[in-house]
């Protein structure tokens, strides 16, 4: 009958919705693992990369402000004195001027200063470790990615980075040189992270948030003494 024709459309429409519904959901749940997934092996993919990492501890982590002021009053004055503000990339890299402050610190991990070290295995190095933090940032800067998940995965080398002077003046360096060709400014993603960073860690809801899990980790150290 009629009616019962009409009954078969509707069972038979029902049914396929739903067959849309549930591969729709299943395709948003895939999907949104793969981001997951994708988000994860990128925040841990700088512990698990040795190269990255020891890239990081010698030429950023263990060049401290202290050593930097004295580099950089060494660098000026050959740039001026020598080279007359004008030095022939033929000449670079340039590292045997910090002979006495290197102590025993190999080729690649020599302390540096941005303007004579061109071409070098530091060059290399570090800017493989600002390329590896610039694609975070620049994830963070499309959404991609929480401040909340950064900051609890790389917080604390980030926050060496900002505060490490040779950084500073290498991006301020970088993009003084920048040619306004065909390509973006360099590190322009990790500059503008660096700004709300700062501002994050700032922010009293995260200083609360922060306190609360120090506070509870405190406590666990304290009941299994």
């Amino acid at each position: 009958t009629l009616l019962s024709f009409d009954n078969k459309i509707n069972i038979g429409f029902i049914a396929t919705s739903l067959i849309v519904l549930i591969t729709s959901f299943q395709l948003v749940r895939s999907q949104k693992l793969q981001k997951a997934n994708y988000i994860k092996e990128l925040l841990t993919e700088f512990r698990r990369d040795t190269e990255l990492y020891n890239a990081y501890y010698d030429l950023i982590y263990s060049y401290r402000n202290n050593v930097f002021l004295k580099i950089e009053e060494i660098a000026l004055d050959i740039i001026k004195n020598e080279y007359n503000n004008s030095i022939d990339k033929d000449k670079l890299p340039i590292f045997t001027c910090f002979d006495h402050l290197q102590e025993n610190r190999e080729r690649g991990s020599y302390f540096y200063y941005p303007q004579l070290f061109h071409f070098s295995i530091e060059e290399r190095r570090l800017d493989g470790v600002l390329d590896y933090f610039n694609t975070v940032a620049f994830y963070w800067y499309q959404g991609l990615i929480r401040m909340d998940d950064i900051v609890d995965l790389l917080g604390n080398y980030i926050d060496v980075l900002i505060n490490r002077k040779i950084i500073s003046n290498y991006l301020e360096y970088a993009l003084e040189k920048w040619d306004y060709k065909n390509s973006s400014p360099p590190y322009l993603y990790l500059s503008l992270f660096f700004i709300d960073f700062k501002k994050y860690g700032a922010s009293q809801k995260n200083q609360n948030y922060r306190g609360s899990l120090k506070s509870k980790a405190e406590k666990y150290f304290k009941n299994n003494k």
